[in-house]
């Protein structure tokens, strides 16, 4: 199998081979002979140049097929899984202007704008004023600020910038992640003129590498307006704090925790979510009636997590604040017995010990919520590994449209179970 990037299923085209391994090979795409039927002019002024979108250029039809079937090629070359059961994936009702958060770095080098990542290279920077996957907000708050960003000195200037909209009410806030030093004088008083009425932002704060890139929103400080907007996620309300996790997707996440929710219906007891965020998943779970324990590290996310659960007038809901893989150890050790056990870990997955841990904890059934279907096969092999598990299918749901990315919820039930 050679994995060509840029190609597309029905091409015709010259290819470079750029590795080679022993089951498969990947290529770079030097020369399209006869396009594919399959493909379409792109809407992006930025794509081919921008490494953002991948597929902009193929119907969306035909992304959703893709996306499937990188899910059951990782699932098989990964997990080891044989002839894996996964749903035609989950598509999203409006694939561009969808995101209602960025992350943008800002180069080096003096005198340049913030933006995304070219394709080729990686390590070099496009403005992109006018992409479009964020919601127009979002980009207008872009295009206001880099400017201003591009005339600060070297060490005055952020490393990243992520505009966070504020909902339907309010501005977006933005989190500058900088150096450990903190912002100089320039940038504090940007962050006064960004958010003054007529300014595009409705707060700015500022934090650490270190505290920004590992723990959501802590160590953040607020050098000007809000530190926070509300997002609403199907019926519900949610405060955000700038910096912490929260689907870029809504829309289309409401309705994976609406299939994750329906998926715990008949099972009666507790369910344990662990990475529980600002506890947006968390609602969906409660409010079906279930009683819910939400375990989540972050400070800031947690004390979010309980406003919004008494904010949405859901009592059924404890918070813990603990680091996922000290509560999971330090459950089995109470020998607690939750019905289900749902998870949405960041992109590098779970450790061996997390997975053994689940493995032992849940009664009827894992819901395993993933942004990197990568190392959730990897997971999820160790997972099943001692032979207690079995992977029932895999729901692939376009939260990302036109980028390489896809969402994942996959459901174990016990060997022998129904």
């Amino acid at each position: 199998m050679i994995l060509v990037e840029g190609g597309v299923t029905g091409d015709r085209a010259r290819v470079q081979i750029t590795q080679v391994s022993r089951t498969f090979a990947r290529a770079r795409l030097v020369e399209i002979l006869s396009p594919s039927a399959l493909r379409r002019p792109p809407e992006c002024g930025h794509f081919g140049e921008c490494g953002g979108c991948v597929y902009q250029d193929l119907e969306y039809p035909a992304q959703l097929e893709s996306k499937r079937q990188q899910v059951v090629d990782l699932l098989m070359r990964i997990g080891k899984f044989r002839e894996p059961r996964v749903l035609p994936t989950l598509a999203c009702a409006r694939p561009l202007h969808y995101r209602v958060s960025m992350t943008y770095t800002l180069p080096s080098a003096e005198g340049a704008f913030p933006g995304l990542h070219r394709r080729h290279p990686r390590s070099s920077v496009l403005e992109v004023p006018l992409c479009l996957l964020p919601r127009d907000d979002v980009q207008e708050a872009y295009r206001r600020i880099a400017e201003d960003l591009r005339r600060l000195e070297g060490g005055q200037r952020p490393l990243q910038v992520r505009i966070q909209s504020g909902g339907a009410e309010s501005r977006p806030v933005a989190l500058l992640i900088g150096l450990r030093r903190g912002p100089g004088r320039a940038l504090r008083n940007l962050a006064l003129q960004w958010t003054s009425r007529d300014g595009p932002l409705e707060g700015v704060l500022w934090a650490g590498v270190q505290p920004a890139l590992h723990a959501g929103a802590g160590g953040t400080r607020l050098l000007a307006g809000q530190d926070s907007g509300t997002q609403s996620l199907g019926p519900y309300h949610l405060k955000v704090p700038a910096g912490c996790f929260f689907q870029a997707n809504p829309e289309l996440a409401a309705r994976l925790f609406e299939e994750v929710s329906r998926r715990c219906l008949g099972s009666g007891g507790l369910i344990l979510e662990i990475y529980g965020g600002v506890g947006a998943l968390t609602l969906f779970l409660a409010a079906a009636g279930h009683l819910v324990l939400m375990v989540e590290g972050d400070p800031a996310s947690v004390r979010a997590a309980r406003e919004n659960a008494e904010a949405n007038g859901l009592r059924s809901i404890q918070v813990r604040q603990e680091e996922a893989g000290e509560a999971l150890l330090r459950l089995v050790r109470e020998e607690a017995r939750p019905r289900v056990v749902v998870l949405d870990p960041p992109r590098v997955g779970i450790s061996r010990a997390q997975a053994a841990a689940l493995a032992r904890l849940a009664q009827e059934k894992i819901l395993y919520v993933s942004c990197d279907p990568a190392t959730m096969a990897r997971d999820l092999r160790e997972i099943t590994s001692e032979g207690r598990w079995r992977l029932a299918e895999v729901l692939p749901v376009d939260l990302f449209p036109q980028t390489a990315k896809v969402e994942c919820l996959a459901e174990l039930l016990p060997v022998g179970g129904r």
